[in-house]
């Protein structure tokens, strides 16, 4: 399944959610501002050996660095004119009960 939605419908949604559930009166017109993503993006860090290889267990498998930060951090601008797209996949039973 896939959601496409532009800026305005994005603001609309945070102006309904903000009216119904903090009880704050947001009008999309009334906010002049740009909406900011912020996704957090999991990256497994390795260890390395001095010459740059990887340190490897005994199945040959690379062995992951608990000190190492596994997380990075993206900030999108959504400006006026972008739209958005949310994909993602239902299970099966799922998918039955919406198409009936």
């Amino acid at each position: 399944m896939k959601i496409e939605m532009y800026q305005f419908e994005v603001m609309e949604a945070i102006s309904y959610y903000a009216k119904n559930k903090l009880g704050l009166d947001l009008r999309p017109d009334d906010v002049h501002t740009h909406i900011s993503l912020s996704v957090s993006d999991f990256k497994p860090q390795y260890k390395k050996h001095s010459n740059g290889k990887y340190v490897r267990d005994e199945k040959g498998h690379a062995i992951l660095d608990d000190n190492a930060e596994h997380w990075v951090q993206h900030n999108l601008e959504f400006g006026e004119f972008d739209s958005m797209q949310i994909a993602f996949w239902a299970d099966d039973e799922e998918e039955q009960e919406v198409a009936a």
